[in-house]
Parts: structure tokens; C-alpha cells; sequence
């Protein structure tokens, strides 16, 4: 019995380790498959609701989908006029951060404070951290090119997602119970999704308002 035991444990274990090599080798597409599947989760309540108005399904779903397009565009059109603005402005930036830096340990040291200036100045190592924050702004830009896949699968998911309850009712046999757990747990995680994009933007909005003003 403890043999058999054991070897279960290997297996689950084994398991484990393929799925998670597999998730690490196929990083990529997994980050676009959980994108497409939020922004799914995000506009099926706004599809259900078209179709509650009595809007044709194949008009609701193609309205949708070009609202989704065209967000899409408009963001990745957002994101790359600031990518190139900041880029502009980065020696500019990196001057003024280190003067702050600078003022900061001349105004300490105007109170007799101690400060070797020249580690931090090495510590801190500015041309490394704005090299850094390149690197990232290009991973983004690379990520937005994949664009097209996320609509693919924001596509794919909607199409399905009428045919999907049908599709749980078959897995769970009916199981009414196991149904209405996995509703509440779809509307949650929907509900989740919609307060974490509101608070998301309204982030964005203040600090737009601070960095305008």
C-alpha cells in the first residue's frame, strides 16, 4: 500500500515538474492566452448584455469585437507615442535625477552629516538602472507586435463562450451544485477583473494629473 502510495506521489510530482517546464518554455504564449483571457472575462458580460437588448448574436459578437480592435489600437497607439516621448527625454531625466541626488546629500551634509558621495553615486549606478528600464520599454514594445494573437484568442474565447455552459454541464454531469460553485467563482473572478481595471485607470488618471500639473 505504501508503495503504491509512493509512487503516486512520483507521478503527481513528475507531473508538476512537465507542466510547469512546459509553462516556462511556452512563456510567451501563455502570457498572451491569460491576457485574451481577461479581457474575455472583462467584455462577455457587455456581449450577454447586447444580447439581452435582442441585437442579433453574430451582430453583438462582431460589435464587440471591433470595440475590442479598436480599444486595442488605441492603446498600443497611447503606449507607443509615451514609449517614444520618454525615450526622447531619458538623458534629461537621468541628468535630473542625479542633481536630486546630489542636492540631496549637499543639503545633508550642510548639517555635518557624513556622507561619502562617491559610493552612492556608485551604489545608485544611474546609467545601469535607465538601461534597465530600455530593456523593459522594448520587452513592451515586442509584447504589443503580439497584438494580433491576443485578438485571435479574445475571439476564439467569446465565439466559445455561449457554447461553454453546455460544454460545463457535460464535465459536471449535470451536477447542479458543482455548476452553481463554478458560476459564482466565474463571477467573481469577472467582478475582480472589473474593479482591479477601474482602479487600474483611475491610477493612471491621477498620475497623469500630477505629472500634467
Amino acid at each position: 500500500m505504501d508503495a503504491i502510495n509512493l509512487k503516486n506521489y512520483f507521478f503527481y510530482f513528475a507531473s508538476f515538474v512537465v507542466i510547469i517546464a512546459g509553462m516556462k518554455m511556452a512563456s510567451q504564449v501563455v502570457v498572451i492566452l491569460f491576457l485574451a483571457i481577461f479581457i474575455s472575462s472583462i467584455f462577455s458580460s457587455v456581449l450577454n448584455l447586447l444580447q439581452r437588448k435582442h441585437f442579433p448574436k453574430i451582430v453583438s459578437y462582431f460589435l464587440l469585437l471591433l470595440i475590442v480592435i479598436a480599444l486595442g489600437f488605441m492603446f498600443a497607439y497611447v503606449i507607443n507615442i509615451s514609449l517614444k516621448d520618454f525615450l526622447a527625454n531619458l538623458p534629461s531625466y537621468e541628468v535630473k535625477l542625479r542633481n536630486l541626488v546630489l542636492n540631496t546629500i549637499h543639503f545633508a551634509q550642510s548639517y555635518g552629516l557624513e556622507i561619502d558621495k562617491a559610493k552612492i553615486m556608485e551604489t545608485l549606478n544611474f546609467g545601469s538602472f535607465f538601461g534597465v528600464t530600455t530593456n523593459i520599454i522594448g520587452s513592451i514594445s515586442a509584447f504589443l507586435s503580439k497584438f494580433l494573437l491576443v485578438i485571435i484568442g479574445v475571439a476564439f474565447i467569446l465565439a466559445e463562450s455561449k457554447s461553454f455552459q453546455t460544454k460545463l454541464k457535460v464535465i459536471f454531469r449535470n451536477n447542479a451544485k458543482k455548476l452553481e460553485h463554478f458560476n459564482l467563482f466565474s463571477f467573481n473572478i469577472q467582478k475582480y477583473f472589473v474593479v482591479k481595471t477601474f482602479t487600474s485607470f483611475l491610477t493612471g488618471f491621477i498620475v497623469t494629473i500630477m505629472l500634467t500639473f
